[in-house]
């Protein structure tokens, strides 16, 4: 809880007493906490620790996932430098790239792509064309055709919304 009050201070000294900072809890585990906050300090020391930057649960996304959502550029880099899954598609959200897509968040996107993500993985939400799609997020859906994604992908279970793909292009 700590983590997401941003106090350093009681952090560090929970860390350094020997708290097991993996655990997962109400926000998933201290580093998912302190993704929902930014605190970049906070999230600086538990890696240093050895902060697991796969963790979730059940429903959660993982850390990577969850700085994509909010859009956390720095965060994002850190977490793929320590060996973030970067196709990682737990949660409800998707994969980060279909949630930056979704959101429309051309930074997140092209930060992702750089880093060698899968364009078409697919998750329960379907693909990142079908995120942007779902999203509007129009010029972020043409980029990633341009980039090789495949319009006749569907969701993890084989379905396809083409009715978003379909609005987008004005199909």
């Amino acid at each position: 809880m700590s983590a997401v009050h941003q106090n350093n201070r009681l952090v560090k000294a929970l860390l350094d007493s020997g708290v097991d900072f993996n655990e997962r809890g109400a926000y998933g585990t201290v580093l998912q906490a302190t993704i929902y906050t930014g605190n970049q300090e906070t999230m600086a020391m538990l890696l240093e620790k050895g902060a697991d930057v796969n963790a979730h649960v059940g429903y959660q996304a993982t850390p990577l996932q969850l700085a994509a959502n909010f859009g956390r550029s720095e965060m994002v880099s850190t977490l793929l430098i320590k060996g973030a899954d970067i196709n990682a598609r737990q949660g409800i959200t998707g994969t980060a790239l279909q949630e930056a897509s979704h959101l429309g968040n051309w930074a997140m996107v092209k930060t992702l792509l750089a880093n060698g993500v899968d364009i078409n993985v697919r998750s329960l939400r379907g693909t990142a064309l079908q995120a942007a799609a779902a999203g509007r997020s129009h010029g972020i859906f043409l980029m990633l055709l341009s980039k090789g994604a495949l319009r006749t992908k569907g969701n993890r279970f084989g379905n396809f919304s083409r009715k978003s793909v379909e609005g987008i292009l004005g199909s």
